[in-house]
């Protein structure tokens, strides 16, 4: 099983490798929530990663958008977990 924290990092490499990451932080703040967005989504299941933080209808990309992007996420999370296995299992080998 993948720790929680290495999901999260995958999670927020998935939002920069889409050009992303700073929409999502934007509405994020946006919605105006306190509690620190790492925190919310360590305590959360991955599939949830992108309908939890915050109401799509409610940002300025709306519904749409953020129905793909998590389709995306979806579809895609499991190679991003993959890949950072092997590159683990590379820097053992490496170091």
């Amino acid at each position: 099983m993948m720790d929680n924290n290495v999901k999260v990092d995958m999670f927020i490499k998935f939002l920069k490798d889409n050009s992303i990451y700073d929409d999502f932080m934007k509405a994020y703040k946006e919605q105006k929530y306190k509690s620190n967005i790492i925190k919310k989504l360590l305590s959360i299941h991955d599939e949830l990663y992108l309908i939890y933080p915050f109401v799509w209808h409610k940002t300025n990309n709306g519904y749409y958008f953020w129905s793909i992007i998590n389709n995306k996420w979806l579809l895609q999370k499991e190679n991003y977990y993959k890949q950072y296995k092997r590159n683990k299992i590379l820097n053992k080998i490496l170091c």
